[in-house]
């Protein structure tokens, strides 16, 4: 037995250790485990419910922002996507949307956003990474690209139109899906918004 040539220690010593840890690039690849050691020690959450001050609740089970851009990229039907490529002295880098919905018009881009859309604006590094998006996979005379972001009321649509001195550079579709729908209903609804 592997296991037990390994030292054994409490739980209480074991959660003093997990909190000392630091990682840096010797160690990093260690991050989850500890992660998770650190989950399991502290028994998920709250101990107690009736303690007189705010404890932090655990939410390190699921990464919501990849959950969310595999919910997305599965209810446009996505398929391959071809990468956007930033040529530079020091090498090449890529980059693509989350997902592509194939139109009769063309290839849109869908990026997922796991923000509050719904009562804030589309912040500034979205809208440039959006017009990169239009302006590759552009399906029409005018650039266009699609937000789909969480919501929890009824599905919205709202367009921001980008132009400089009268000229269209791109337009974006924001695109919040109720989350309280089941997601094969979302996902003939969103289709028929990309389509429109």
């Amino acid at each position: 037995m592997l296991a037990r040539q390994f030292p054994s220690c409490d739980t209480e010593t074991a959660r003093t250790t997990l909190r000392r840890q630091r990682h840096h690039r010797m160690n990093v690849h260690y991050f989850a485990a500890h992660n998770w050691a650190a989950l399991l020690l502290r028994t998920g959450g709250v101990a107690d419910l009736m303690v007189q001050h705010e404890l932090p609740g655990e939410s390190r089970l699921l990464d919501m922002f990849r959950l969310w851009e595999s919910v997305v990229h599965r209810m446009v039907g996505s398929t391959t996507i071809s990468p956007i490529h930033v040529r530079r002295p020091s090498g090449t880098a890529y980059f693509r949307p989350d997902a592509v919905a194939r139109l009769s018009t063309g290839t849109v881009a869908v990026d997922a956003k796991y923000k509050d859309y719904d009562d804030r604006n589309v912040s500034r590094e979205d809208v440039h990474q959006l017009l990169t998006y239009s302006s590759a996979y552009r399906a029409s005379e005018t650039p266009r690209a699609v937000i789909v972001h969480p919501s929890e009321s009824t599905t919205t649509s709202e367009r921001i139109t980008v132009d400089f001195e009268g000229r269209v550079l791109g337009v974006i579709d924001v695109i919040g899906i109720d989350v309280r729908v089941h997601p094969e209903d979302n996902s003939l609804h969103l289709k028929t918004l990309l389509s429109s």
